[in-house]
């Protein structure tokens, strides 16, 4: 809600590239990170700093959707803005399923990058006493998920850093250049030039004449219809056929015949012939 009345006074766009400083949110974050682990002058400010960029990129979530459908609105018009806005929604759900697929091969290379160099820092015989496997066999158990960074930590020498909190820096790089790709495309969206739209379907696709009799001095404009817009209109035109002489037969069905104009029937029987049998009998 924040956001969205701040675009109001701000302008669509504006906010839009406000969004765009997750981009230093994401690609910082590995370096805090790492300031953080290895620094000895305490963690206090780099931590700081971390939650508070991870708030405000959640705050931009919420403010994306918050102002996308003024903000299609502003650029094509409340008539179009309900397609497009689910267009969209489209595109964002395919990358809602995908996005994660990535980020997740990412940071599965990264574990793989971290417990080959925790290999290279582990003593052999300590390796096959607690795995009851040679070091060489390494990638094996580790499809297997038998090796893991955590057992390697447990017989690394003192002083191994644990890489565990540096397995998303590839992660966070991709998201920044991610959102940097999408940064660049908004600030190439801007409204369509309607007036020389309507030109150049003017030129292309209108004939304009004077037209004689009545309309003299009126203009008509003929336009070409596509093959599909002429196939819908024929199919159209037919339906409409087809339904005016169902209505007809229907009508010319339930319409009364002449000899039953003007008198009284119960069913197909006139009233009198009913009645003039029931005195006789």
């Amino acid at each position: 809600l924040g956001w969205a009345i701040a675009s109001d006074t701000l302008g669509r766009k504006p906010t839009y590239l406000l969004f765009a400083s997750a981009i230093p949110i994401m690609g910082g974050a590995p370096f805090l990170t790492h300031y953080a682990v290895e620094s000895t002058m305490g963690a206090e400010v780099p931590l700081a700093a971390f939650y508070a960029g991870s708030v405000l990129a959640m705050t931009y979530y919420g403010g994306l959707f918050s102002v996308l459908p003024a903000y299609i609105a502003d650029l094509y018009g409340q008539k179009h803005s309900g397609a497009i806005h689910g267009a969209i929604m489209t595109a964002w759900s395919a990358s809602a399923v995908v996005g994660p697929m990535g980020l997740g091969v990412l940071r599965s290379h990264s574990e793989k990058g971290a417990i080959q160099s925790l290999l290279g820092e582990v003593a052999p015989l300590d390796f096959e006493k607690t795995f009851g496997a040679p070091i060489d066999q390494a990638n094996v158990l580790v499809d297997a998920k038998t090796v893991t960074i955590a057992r390697l930590m447990d017989i690394a020498p003192a002083g191994t850093v644990d890489p565990t909190p540096f397995l998303y820096d590839t992660t966070c790089f991709a998201a920044a250049g991610l959102l940097g790709v999408a940064a660049v495309a908004n600030l190439s969206i801007s409204p369509p030039d309607v007036p020389a739209i309507l030109a150049a379907a003017e030129k292309e696709g209108a004939v304009f004449g004077g037209v004689s009799g009545e309309g003299a001095g009126v203009e008509e404009v003929h336009v070409q219809e596509s093959p599909e817009e002429t196939a819908a209109k024929v199919e159209s035109q037919y339906a409409t056929a087809k339904h005016r002489e169902a209505t007809s037969k229907r009508r010319k069905n339930s319409s009364p015949s002449k000899a039953r104009v003007g008198g009284i029937f119960i069913g197909d029987t006139p009233l009198l012939t009913v009645c003039t049998s029931i005195k006789g009998a």
